[in-house]
């Protein structure tokens, strides 16, 4: 996570409607070559991009972009749309992890009919909250669009949205804890599992992740965990008190928080070896590792409790 994607904000200041265009002075054969020969993009039916600005984005600005367009071209016809599950995840600023959904996914009256090419539509007779985050979209609220993600995603990449939620103070916990617990219905047990494992105490996505490995473990830990050596105070991401054995998730985020990065490393390299000849088995992951690589963080942590001496009492 060494770069800092574009919000939908920014992005949809890229995006033209074709009569924005028109009045601009621009003609509609002008417009036309531009996308035949290359210089711009047509994301959705009159909605244009500049191709050199969408060929930099990454998997999630470009679905960004298609929302956005999707939100113009719903909102021309007059039926606005009203976004849920990932995308509404996204308006809401929650942890996306992983490759973006191959459709945007709205709620739709349980009468609707038809198809919308990239769009996936749910159906809903039951009554929700809505919410504008930005822009004039229309999506659900944070407590309805986190219950749609557990129950939908995988739980590494459902527990990452739901971490954010609270860690960014939008929904409060003893709240969204009932609110997913009380659900009873279609994938309930994924539900709840995401109720007893979300915590605010993750300060990243990357942090998230790694939590998710040792639950999937099953292993004892304690999040955010102070060490003391000496007079000097630690604070670990997670210890295993059990193997006394301290897990640390290293990201360029985590890094860029607290100044330049090549004295923050020599800062982290101190702490560890100031940790280890406390006596305590330190291991480091990393972003690319718990997203791509879970079982092998697993394996690699299995193989360090294995040569762990075990802690009594």
């Amino acid at each position: 996570m060494s770069r800092t994607y574009r919000k939908i904000d920014e992005i949809s200041s890229l995006i033209h409607r074709k009569k924005d265009l028109l009045s601009r002075g621009f003609s509609s054969k002008a417009i036309q070559k531009n996308v035949r020969t290359g210089s711009a993009v047509r994301l959705r039916q009159g909605i244009y991009i500049n191709a050199q600005e969408i060929e930099n984005f990454s998997p999630w600005e470009r679905y960004s972009a298609d929302l956005f367009a999707y939100h113009l071209c719903a909102s021309n016809l007059g039926h606005p749309p009203v976004f849920s599950h990932q995308s509404a995840a996204l308006l809401h600023g929650l942890w996306l992890v992983g490759k973006p959904p191959t459709k945007q996914h709205v709620y739709s009256p349980g009468s609707s009919r038809g198809t919308t090419q990239g769009v996936s539509k749910h159906a809903t007779g039951t009554p929700f909250h809505l919410e504008i985050p930005t822009l004039g979209i229309q999506a659900t609220d944070v407590y309805r669009t986190v219950l749609d993600c557990t129950r939908t995603l995988p739980f590494l990449e459902a527990l990452p949205i739901a971490d954010s939620a609270l860690h960014l103070q939008k929904c409060l916990p003893a709240e969204l804890c009932t609110y997913l617990s009380d659900f009873q219905g279609t994938h309930s047990k994924k539900v709840h599992r995401i109720a007893r494992a979300m915590s605010a105490k993750a300060e990243s996505p990357g942090e998230s992740l790694t939590r998710a490995v040792l639950i999937n473990m099953g292993v004892k830990f304690i999040e955010q965990y102070p060490v003391y050596v000496g007079y000097r105070g630690y604070r670990v991401d997670f210890y295993l008190p059990d193997y006394n054995i301290i897990i640390e998730f290293d990201g360029d985020i985590k890094y860029s928080q607290f100044g330049n990065q090549t004295d923050v490393e020599q800062n982290e390299r101190y702490r560890e070896k100031v940790l280890q000849n406390a006596g305590f088995l330190v291991y480091r992951t990393s972003w690319n590792k718990v997203l791509f690589s879970p079982a092998q963080v697993e394996a690699e942590i299995w193989n360090l409790i294995k040569n762990a001496p075990r802690r009594m009492g």
